[in-house]
């Protein structure tokens, strides 16, 4: 994917700005920080972010549904962020959720992302299961997956193969494992817009 600003108008109201700006700092973090709870940090991280890059969200891009229960959220460019209130398991893992799907609002509003191909889909799924907190160890011994050498890039892996499979027309046998193996290097390498990932 190549990086292309988009413009959305900006929308959100004075007091929410204020309350944003109070969350920033002038430092860009890592995302090991999610392990020392600063999830909170994340998400106005990650608004700024959306802002600066021309897209700034509302509070009616996030819609908080019912869903089936082989998802916590999801992010459509039509709709913004859905949060599955009957899935979502507590606070961190209902943060967590909003990490990763700010990062693919992230990369709709950055990139030339075409949904439809499954690799644009399965570098964005990459990047958000990276970046989010998706595949901490803590979350990882919650699944009861366990491992250590190279755990965490073989959770990515795993967790951006379903993701891609969510989709109609990628759920055919191979095709999200070959979508995610084509783009892997250069989207688990991409951590825009954190500088890292530890």
């Amino acid at each position: 994917m190549h990086r292309l600003r988009m413009h959305r108008p900006p929308c959100w109201s004075q007091p929410q700005l204020q309350q944003l700006q109070q969350l920033q700092t002038t430092r860009r973090p890592s995302t090991s920080e999610h392990s020392n709870g600063a999830q909170r940090f994340c998400r106005a991280f990650m608004l700024k972010e959306l802002d600066k890059a021309g897209c700034t969200l509302q509070p009616d891009h996030f819609k908080c549904v019912p869903c089936d229960p082989t998802r916590a959220g999801g992010f459509a460019p039509t709709h913004g962020i859905v949060l599955c209130e009957n899935q979502l398991t507590s606070k961190s893992h209902m943060e967590d959720t909003m990490a990763h799907e700010l990062i693919h609002a992230f990369d709709h509003c950055t990139a030339r992302v075409k949904w439809d191909k499954p690799e644009h889909f399965a570098c964005s799924e990459i990047r958000a299961a990276a970046l989010s907190g998706d595949c901490r160890f803590s979350r990882e011994l919650m699944r009861g997956n366990l491992g250590f050498f190279k755990h965490f890039q073989e959770c990515v892996r795993r967790r951006a193969v379903l993701g891609v499979k969510q989709v109609p027309t990628c759920q055919a046998d191979g095709v999200a494992e070959d979508a995610v193996r084509a783009v892997w290097d250069s989207c688990f390498n991409d951590t825009a817009p954190f500088d890292e990932i530890f």
